[in-house]
């Protein structure tokens, strides 16, 4: 399975960052290999749909699940159309924020955590 995590670097042992749209860097994370490989997040720059670039990257990347600390209703409508679960994770790094997700630690995202923008 592949695991899209919101990074401030692009090191899946770096902090995990608070946004999913805005977030710098975008670390795709293959659970059966272990292997990563991370992204610039195209919606890092973007004044409006950071969240939509961000989560259409996911989708091209053939993402199943994304890890964040939060995400606007544009973004989680896109994941949400691609069948990609989304969790939130609150601090830490990519690698803490993986292992609470395999402890069953993380929240399923119901609902967006911010508000979009127009």
């Amino acid at each position: 399975m592949k695991i899209v995590l919101s990074m401030s670097e692009p090191e899946l042992g770096a902090p995990l960052d608070r946004g999913f749209g805005k977030a710098p860097y975008l670390v795709v994370y293959d659970d059966q290999t272990k292997e990563w490989e991370s992204f610039p997040n195209p919606g890092a720059g973007s004044e409006l749909d950071s969240g939509t670039e961000a989560a259409e990257l996911a989708r091209d990347q053939g993402a199943a699940l994304v890890i964040t600390g939060a995400m606007g209703p544009n973004a989680l409508n896109v994941l949400k159309t691609c069948k990609i679960e989304v969790r939130y994770a609150q601090g830490g790094t990519g690698s803490s924020a993986l292992e609470a997700w395999r402890r069953g630690e993380l929240p399923l995202a119901e609902e967006a955590s911010r508000p979009g923008r127009s």
